[in-house]
């Protein structure tokens, strides 16, 4: 449902429905509820592992929404959320939070890699795109639609060899594995945070 309002948000700031100074509190909106909800359900899962990133991830987007300027409208439908492109910091941070929630709190679906793979493609399809974030939700958000379409978390979908990888599923499954991926991603995310901030403060 948070998605579906950010897509509308999107529509209305293509077709210029609303001023952009509302656009943007709206996308200010957003962006605390889409991080809030998502520590809000860590803390409530105790995913404690994946809470540092998630909050490394979340102050990322307040230094780069501060950092922004209004929103600007591209060509063919593209939006440049807050007038600025999102710092490549903040794309590597993504990632390592993206392979952390993936490979820690959907570790029970592994050896099934497609979410993995669903997740990754949405990520690469949003580097490449000028806005990021407006790429990468808007894909994200269809990708939970189909998921509720068609149980892709499950051995059987797709065939019971489809998208199977047993390296990977045996090896997050010891445990000391699992938490050096998560070590990795939030040392990662720690030092990329930390970046972006310094390179904010002095400029």
């Amino acid at each position: 449902m948070l998605e579906s309002c950010f897509n509308v948000i999107c529509v209305l700031a293509l077709t210029q429905s609303i001023s952009q100074g509302a656009t943007d509190i709206l996308f200010v909106v957003f962006f605390i509820l889409q991080a809030g909800g998502f520590i809000a359900v860590q803390i409530k899962k105790k995913a404690f592992h994946s809470l540092p990133s998630s909050l490394c991830l979340s102050v990322a987007i307040a230094v780069w929404i501060f950092n922004g300027n209004q929103t600007e409208l591209l060509g063919d439908g593209n939006l440049l959320i807050f007038g600025s492109q999102v710092p490549w910091q903040l794309k590597g941070i993504y990632l390592a939070w993206l392979a952390q929630v993936i490979l820690s709190e959907y570790r029970h679906i592994l050896p099934k890699l497609t979410i993995l793979l669903v997740h990754m493609a949405s990520f690469i399809v949003a580097v490449m795109a000028d806005d990021f974030f407006h790429a990468r939700i808007v894909t994200a958000s269809h990708l939970l639609f189909l998921s509720l379409c068609f149980d892709l978390k499950l051995r059987s979908w797709g065939g019971a060899d489809f998208a199977i990888s047993q390296r990977v599923g045996v090896m997050m499954s010891k445990a000391n594995i699992a938490s050096w991926v998560s070590i990795i991603c939030l040392l990662v995310c720690l030092s990329l945070a930390i970046h972006l901030l310094s390179n904010t403060l002095i400029t």
